[in-house]
């Protein structure tokens, strides 16, 4: 039902306060189920009780701000190549290395979500640097 009024306050703003008092309830219903929970003798029970408990405010956070995602599909997906790249490669094996590939990442990864080519961003950095000059930043991305 939470996952239900999420989707209708991003669909139907009129229907705002109805939703949200809805879920402040489903919270505290949820919440008390929770706390009950983390006695019960069954273990799976027990420990899922607990993680509720544990990442409580992300949980509330994501009822209390629609908009933010349900999910974190996306970063996942983000990340996909980066973790084929290292099974390709039997990762870096030095900590530089690692702090290579962490930083391509985050530039690659930031570019493209600016929708920039990120191989042109990279060259102009290296162009720049070896002419001495700071390292240009990445462009902020244009609000609409």
């Amino acid at each position: 039902m939470l996952m239900r009024n999420i989707h209708g306050l991003r669909e139907s703003p009129e229907e705002a306060d109805a939703l949200r008092a809805q879920n402040k309830n489903l919270l505290t219903l949820l919440r008390a189920l929770c706390e009950t929970h983390q006695a019960v003798p069954h273990e799976d029970c027990r420990k899922l009780a607990g993680e509720f408990l544990n990442d409580w405010d992300a949980i509330v956070r994501v009822v209390e701000t629609p908009s933010h995602p349900l999910t974190i599909n996306l970063a996942e997906r983000s990340l996909r190549h980066w973790v084929l790249l290292r099974k390709i490669t039997f990762g870096s094996r030095t900590a530089q290395g690692s702090r290579v590939i962490a930083l391509l990442a985050s530039v690659i990864g930031t570019a493209r979500l600016r929708q920039l080519n990120p191989w042109d961003s990279i060259a102009q950095v290296l162009a720049e640097r070896r002419k001495n000059q700071p390292t240009p930043r990445l462009p902020m991305p244009v609000l609409v």
